[in-house]
């Protein structure tokens, strides 16, 4: 299942995801594996308020949960 947020979504892309702004495309930044984690890698440059933050945080926290689980759709 794929989570929607309001504010921002997740391209999936190989062994990544880019976290672009609904409003405007602007790219935020990446998710990507290091590690033992899932993180989020910023933009310089960029300012995050609350909600995105929040949103962001729970899809590394989705992310993180699947890999653990063993269903994660970017592992090679």
């Amino acid at each position: 299942m794929t989570q929607t947020y309001r504010h921002i979504r997740f391209i999936e892309q190989k062994e990544r995801w880019i976290c672009q702004s609904i409003r405007g495309d602007t790219i935020l930044g990446t998710v990507a594996f290091h590690s033992r984690y899932y993180v989020f890698k910023p933009n310089p440059k960029i300012s995050f308020g609350h909600d995105c933050l929040l949103d962001i945080a729970d899809f590394l926290s989705i992310q993180n949960q699947n890999r653990r689980n063993g269903d994660d759709p970017t592992r090679v």
